[in-house]
């Protein structure tokens, strides 16, 4: 059983037909957001309108880094190649919805570390370009890899290569497939 299904108010009837129970994770509700809710799925963070509307955030897989200010009530995700979204959640009244919000705090975290990053190379290739090779997990637990290239120009052919050999062991360090295979 869940920690936010215990006392205290229960999730309003749309907020939670618009999930599978092995789907929602972790529920709480945003401030002044006309009743909806933040929700931790298994397959990332969606928004949860009143009428139960769901506006998917993102994945756990796409987030860069996420962080919980405890004093604001404010969640912000950074996701890969995308600007940040922020979520304020409303104050707890009770005891039960300060539970659900730390639960929902924990789920975040979890969910975030479990996708973020099974492996994670750091590769200079030459010319002032480093590249982070990650190995990250997907909702389905399947594994990919992800390279993100700090550098000011395009790569030339000698650091794609250096690239491309670098992906090939970061890959093959957990037993991923390479185009090689």
């Amino acid at each position: 059983m869940f920690a936010w299904l215990h006392p205290g108010p229960k999730l309003p009837a749309p907020i939670h037909q618009a999930f599978s129970a092995d789907k929602l994770l972790a529920a709480y509700r945003l401030e002044g957001d006309d009743d909806a809710w933040l929700v931790a799925a298994k397959s990332g963070l969606v928004r949860v309108a009143s009428d139960g509307t769901k506006t998917p955030l993102c994945a756990w897989d796409e987030v860069e880094r996420a962080a919980w200010d405890g004093q604001e009530r404010k969640f912000t995700i950074n996701p890969i190649n995308a600007s940040p979204t922020q979520c304020v959640l409303a104050k707890p009244t009770d005891k039960g919805e300060r539970e659900r919000l730390d639960q929902l705090a924990r789920t975040l975290r979890q969910q975030v570390e479990r996708a973020i990053v099974v492996r994670r190379d750091n590769v200079p290739l030459g010319g002032g370009a480093l590249a982070t090779i990650t190995i990250r997990r997907r909702s389905d637990d399947s594994l990919y890899c992800l390279s993100l290239i700090e550098a000011d120009a395009s790569l030339n052919e000698e650091q794609l290569a250096a690239l491309k050999q670098a992906e090939t062991q970061t890959k093959l360090s957990v037993g991923l497939a390479t185009q090689e295979d």
